[in-house]
């Protein structure tokens, strides 16, 4: 199965799981920033990276939970 394929799996499962999801820009140049319902973020991709390195790190959070902690931002 490919990478984007398995992001958007899992994305699906959060969703089903009743977990709202939402994507918004970052530093630009193939970066975003994911953020649960609950206020818990993490940052994916690189500045001025490649479309593959985005996909790469959407693959590490979302499927082989790996990369930067969900965080949640300040009050």
């Amino acid at each position: 199965m490919n990478k984007e394929r398995e992001i958007l799996q899992a994305i699906v499962k959060m969703c089903n799981a009743g977990q709202q999801v939402s994507f918004s820009g970052d530093w630009g140049g193939n970066t975003l920033t994911i953020t649960k319902g609950d206020g818990r973020h993490t940052h994916c991709g690189v500045p001025d990276g490649t479309y593959e390195d985005l996909v790469d790190s959407l693959h590490g959070v979302l499927v082989e939970g790996r990369g930067l902690s969900w965080e949640r931002g300040q009050a």
